[in-house]
């Protein structure tokens, strides 16, 4: 659940663990698609990658955490260009941020 003391930070809920585990939840109870609805706003929550991630974990919920991280890596240059290895660092201190503060549980 999400800790709405710190709902003006974006959350890009990205990290491995949270991912992964959902989505491995969902694939062993027979979920095979799911319609994403990450937005594609200018709200800073990174949604273009938040999508393809998700849309990654749900087609191969089993890879490791670095073949994650670095298809996270792809898709932040993908998206953003240059500037993608300064995304893919915000997120993941923002994630570090998170999991310090017990921002979401």
């Amino acid at each position: 659940a999400w800790n709405w003391a710190f709902h003006a930070v974006p959350y890009p809920i990205l990290s491995y663990a949270d991912v992964m585990e959902k989505h491995q939840w969902l694939y062993e109870n027979n979920v095979r698609l799911l319609f994403q609805n990450c937005g594609g706003g200018r709200d800073g929550n990174f949604q273009q990658v938040c999508s393809y991630m998700y849309n990654l974990a749900i087609w191969n919920p089993y890879m490791s955490e670095d073949l994650y991280y670095e298809h996270m890596m792809d898709a932040c240059l993908a998206f953003y260009g240059d500037g993608g290895k300064y995304v893919y660092d915000a997120i993941n201190l923002l994630e570090e941020k998170y999991d310090r503060q017990l921002c979401y549980t």
